[in-house]
């Protein structure tokens, strides 16, 4: 059996190593108590999105946060442009109340300090299954049935918050699809530094980080929609942690509504 062969694709290794250098232990929080590019703990970076930028999509968005940009396709149907609805279902004979979401989170081979694969990763997997089951509780799934919405997010550049920017950059390109929602979900990523709260954070920071709270958050109806944390905290400031999400979340949603005149 003959193996098939991407002619197209270029033959270079798949996994790149960086060489070794003495790594600079800059820290965190400077003399006067601020972050490296000059925030405080609960200050959020400049934030820019727009929509509608691919035109063979339903709907799509782009989101840029600091340094970290991340691009969102969603196609509800197949080869038509005009807005009419998600596609319909082709997979299963079977009548189906609901329509299928599928999400899948993907970071450029360029996106990182070491070149990503092009298969799909753990961290990759992990991402697209916590946004999708985020998206699963605003999506008014229960109004197409036997259809599917595909999301397809891009993330071009990492430098930090991937996962809270995905969601927010997601649940733009769904809006702008037409697709019904109960709220617009918004994501936010707080980690735990030197004993302390910080929001929006930087790759650098990210590193440094010793616990990571991830939550979806529906600004409206003032409800979290999904909650994730890792590592090891104390549980006091995990409920500070908890409300600073929150607040970021809110500022995040006025600065689109601003942004985008909703």
């Amino acid at each position: 059996m003959e193996t098939q062969v991407d002619r197209k694709r270029i033959t270079c290794p798949e996994v790149t190593v960086a060489p070794l250098r003495r790594e600079k232990n800059i820290p965190i929080f400077n003399s006067q108590g601020l972050r490296q590019d000059n925030r405080d703990g609960h200050t959020l970076r400049p934030l820019f999105v727009r929509t509608s930028v691919i035109d063979s999509a339903s709907g799509s968005a782009y989101l840029e946060c600091g340094n970290t940009k991340i691009s969102c396709a969603v196609y509800c149907f197949l080869f038509c442009k005009i807005r009419q609805g998600p596609k319909q279902n082709l997979k299963t004979d079977t009548f189906e109340d609901y329509a299928t979401l599928y999400c899948e989170l993907k970071f450029a081979p360029y996106s990182c300090e070491n070149k990503r694969s092009h298969q799909p990763d753990e961290e990759e997997k992990e991402y697209s299954k916590f946004i999708e089951d985020a998206l699963k509780s605003c999506i008014r799934l229960d109004m197409f049935p036997k259809s599917m919405i595909d999301i397809y997010i891009t993330v071009l550049e990492n430098d930090g918050a991937v996962l809270e920017n995905a969601i927010t950059c997601a649940s733009l390109a769904l809006m702008d699809a037409g697709i019904d929602m109960i709220d617009m979900l918004i994501g936010s990523t707080v980690n735990f530094v030197e004993n302390q709260i910080i929001v929006d954070a930087t790759c650098y920071e990210e590193k440094k980080s010793i616990g990571q709270l991830s939550i979806a958050y529906l600004p409206n109806m003032n409800e979290i929609a999904t909650v994730n944390f890792k590592g090891h905290v104390d549980a006091n400031i995990v409920a500070n942690a908890l409300q600073a999400g929150m607040d970021s979340c809110s500022q995040v949603y006025t600065n689109i509504r601003q942004s985008l005149s909703l």
